[in-house]
């Protein structure tokens, strides 16, 4: 019998990159990011200003989020759909997730965050604002290749 590998998602390295120039190592990035998402749909980012400490705090902070009753999470709705909390659906038993809106926006995340804990969380405030300024501008970074490799820049400022 043959043995069968898992395929792999790509992996791009994001970092040494500057918004403002077209240089050789954008435009090999930006045809990475294209082709990972026309054969997969996705890719695995490599963005060191993410460090691993945050991301530990991250993922501390959300296991914090989720450990909270579910009477106080359920505290967080969102006029828009799929925003605030989403739980407790019987097809889907264990999903959970909470919407975080502007969360790259430090009085938008303490609001939520006095929300859940009235006595305030100020390291569960900080831990999410820093790490969703950074997710903020490699979000930008990805969407600015997408758009200029769709040859539809012109429409980036609205998104």
């Amino acid at each position: 019998m043959g043995s069968e590998t898992s395929p792999q998602l790509p992996l791009i390295d994001f970092n040494n990159l500057n918004l403002e120039t077209k240089s050789p190592n954008w435009e090999l990035v930006k045809s990475q990011v294209y082709k990972a998402l026309v054969e997969y749909g996705c890719f695995e980012a490599i963005f060191d200003k993410v460090s691993l400490d945050l991301c530990k705090a991250i993922f501390d902070s959300l296991e914090e989020l989720f450990d909270l009753p579910l009477q106080t999470k359920q505290l967080n709705v969102s006029k828009e759909p799929y925003h605030g909390y989403i739980g407790q659906y019987p097809m889907v038993p264990l999903y959970e997730s909470i919407g975080i809106d502007d969360a790259n926006v430090f009085e938008e995340v303490k609001s939520m965050t006095n929300l859940l804990w009235p006595h305030g969380n100020q390291s569960f405030s900080k831990t999410i604002h820093s790490f969703c300024e950074e997710q903020t501008e490699l979000d930008h970074i990805i969407r600015k290749m997408i758009f200029e490799s769709l040859g539809v820049e012109k429409y980036l400022e609205g998104t």
